[in-house]
């Protein structure tokens, strides 16, 4: 791990340790030296930099969770919905009932993360047509897979997704 690294900047990896002159008990002194050798901020304050800069990495690594579970997932319940091998509703209804919950949890992590005056930056119009384009181009993509999905069972259609990992690899 670097200088650079984001584990470095977080406050994760140790600088050298001062040597103890003696092997006398450690003061209050002694262990905070320690804990500034090892760049640790206080373990009580909630608000340090080091605190900050681990919960976005938390919520980094918790959105690509969710988000790599919901995708290689979704196929599988799709194809458990099927009734004699036809959708008992259209496949338009899941797109649209799909970005209604990610609608409403981006809504709420915005919120939780950067507060109602972040929150209030997403209803800028200039952004927000930008990004409701790539949306609308998302969500023909996603009826697109519904349609091809509603062809074959969700494990054949995972291999066959995923297949294309490996002709991109080569």
């Amino acid at each position: 791990f670097g200088a650079s690294s984001p584990w470095a900047r977080c406050g994760l990896v140790p600088r050298e340790a001062p040597a103890m002159a003696s092997s006398a008990p450690l003061k209050a002194a002694d262990a905070e030296q320690g804990r500034a050798a090892m760049n640790v901020a206080d373990p009580v304050s909630p608000s340090s930099p080091r605190a900050a800069a681990i919960a976005a990495m938390m919520t980094k690594f918790g959105l690509l969770g969710f988000f790599t579970f919901s995708r290689a997932i979704h196929p599988l319940i799709i194809d458990k919905t099927k009734e004699n091998g036809k959708y008992p509703h259209e496949p338009v209804t899941i797109v649209f009932m799909s970005s209604i919950v990610i609608f409403v949890f981006m809504q709420l992590m915005t919120l939780m993360q950067g507060g109602l005056e972040q929150w209030k930056q997403i209803w800028n119009p200039k952004p927000m047509m930008v990004f409701s384009l790539i949306g609308f181009v998302y969500a023909i993509g996603d009826w697109l897979e519904l349609k091809s999905l509603g062809g074959l069972s969700g494990p054949m259609y995972q291999v066959l997704s995923q297949s294309k990992l490996m002709i991109t690899a080569a």
